[in-house]
């Protein structure tokens, strides 16, 4: 992938659909990179929310920066989750990474003050379970408290049978994350009552 692709096709292609069928009101917007996009089962995963997957494979934060407007501002979701990405631990170093995370949250809450924004920690394969990822994930821990995000640690969720390669989540991997974000999502729907 080079540095300057800025992922017009595959937005032009997400938002296509738009055109014959109206998008949900108050989705839950997955918002990220392939662990999200390659997730076919999402809204069945997810229900009974509402889902759309609006994650492109190989993006990092300042490509959600970039799109975030186009893809989530637009649809008044009720919620949106973001995938920390692998792509972002592989490309930039930390100053960098913790830089345009925290652009990318306080848009999303500056321009959707009403909506959840849910920020996942690194998705643990084997070759990001190290310390230099913990340490990230935590600057992102802070980070959600700077801006009213939520942080979902899921650092410990996975085993080396939830992955189908060295990055991406497996049908169990899939599952196991549905289970923990419905969890999250339910519960402050109580609490908010």
């Amino acid at each position: 992938m080079t540095e300057d692709k800025n992922f017009v096709e595959e937005v032009s292609a997400l938002l296509y659909r738009y055109r014959v069928v109206p998008a949900p009101e108050n989705p839950v917007i997955f918002f990220g990179s392939s662990n999200f996009s390659r997730w076919k089962c999402i809204g069945a995963d997810m229900a009974p929310f509402v889902c759309l997957d609006h994650a492109f494979g190989g993006s990092r934060d300042d490509d959600l920066l970039r799109w975030y407007k186009k893809l989530v501002v637009r649809f008044s979701p009720y919620a949106v989750v973001v995938n920390s990405s692998q792509n972002d631990v592989t490309a930039y170093d930390d100053r960098r990474i913790t830089e345009n995370k925290r652009l990318l949250l306080t848009a999303l809450k500056s321009d959707l003050p009403k909506s959840r924004i849910v920020l996942l920690s690194v998705i643990r394969s084997a070759p990001f379970r190290t310390k230099r990822v913990d340490a990230l994930d935590e600057s992102a821990k802070h980070l959600c408290a700077e801006t009213g995000a939520e942080f979902v640690d899921i650092s410990c969720l996975f085993d080396d049978g939830c992955f189908c390669d060295t990055s991406h989540l497996n049908r169990e991997g899939q599952q196991r994350l549905a289970d923990v974000l419905k969890n999250v999502l339910n519960s402050t729907k109580t609490e908010e009552k």
